[in-house]
């Protein structure tokens, strides 16, 4: 097994630390017998990943941008914790095209799609 080593991502990581997260990465789909798909590096990334999950296709990516969306507002007691600014503030940005979405809030997907997922 692949150990997880979870992280804050505070500072943009150098090249050699991207190198070796993707590397364990790359280890841990190996275990489970699966296979990196690259997606569209255009700020919408971790959405159409996950579009390409649920509807094996990145093109709806906006939908799920929407369904997440919903979910931190319906549940904003759970998230608003783990956001560094206004959660207001946050949710409207997190509806804006190009807006990133903080790693914590990957559980709100889970929830929101009735899925469990595994992320690197």
């Amino acid at each position: 097994s692949v150990q997880h080593l979870p992280k804050i991502n505070g500072e943009i990581p150098t090249q050699d630390e991207e190198v070796s997260d993707h590397q364990r990465l790359l280890d841990r789909l190996k275990v489970y017998f699966l296979v990196e798909n690259k997606v569209q590096g255009d700020g919408n990334c971790q959405f159409r990943a996950l579009s390409d999950q649920l509807y094996r296709s990145t093109e709806y990516h906006k939908v799920v941008r929407h369904r997440v969306v919903d979910q931190l507002r319906s549940c904003s007691e759970m998230y608003e914790g783990y956001v560094p600014m206004a959660y207001s503030d946050y949710l409207k940005n997190m509806c804006k095209y190009v807006y990133f979405l903080l790693d914590i809030f990957f559980l709100s997907i889970s929830y929101s799609c009735l899925h469990l997922f595994a992320f690197h």
